[in-house]
């Protein structure tokens, strides 16, 4: 997961425009402050601001990133025998 592609800026910003970025999708991704209120993503973008300015402290991926949604898994027919 690219951090800069989730704070939606280029590679190449300077640190002010990081900064406002990460304010600016802050406010879009809040669970309190955005209609979806999807934490996840909230969470991503915290993620996203620490892996570029103090990368040794921001660790791992803190969502599951999910390539594919998920099937139903499929039920078992029942069996049909008598005693």
């Amino acid at each position: 997961m690219d951090p800069y592609e989730i704070l939606k800026i280029n590679k190449d910003s300077n640190e002010k425009d990081i900064k406002s970025a990460y304010k600016r999708r802050c406010k879009e991704t809040h669970p309190d402050l955005a209609q979806n209120k999807n934490t996840d993503e909230f969470r991503l973008v915290f993620w996203a601001y620490k892996k570029i300015t103090e990368p040794k402290k921001a660790g791992p991926c803190p969502v599951e990133i999910k390539s594919k949604p998920r099937s139903k898994p499929k039920s078992k027919p029942k069996s049909k025998t008598r005693k």
